[in-house]
């Protein structure tokens, strides 16, 4: 495996990872959103 490719992976997981910390904190607020208006 070449270098660049090892770097595009490595990047590709990264940006993988970030990206369903960043779905699962939008989950949540939305979530949290939702129960605040069926409680009001």
């Amino acid at each position: 495996m070449s270098v660049t490719g090892l770097a595009l992976s490595l990047l590709i997981a990264i940006v993988s990872i970030s990206l369903c910390f960043l779905w699962k904190k939008v989950n949540q607020e939305m979530v949290i959103n939702l129960m605040e208006k069926r409680l009001l």
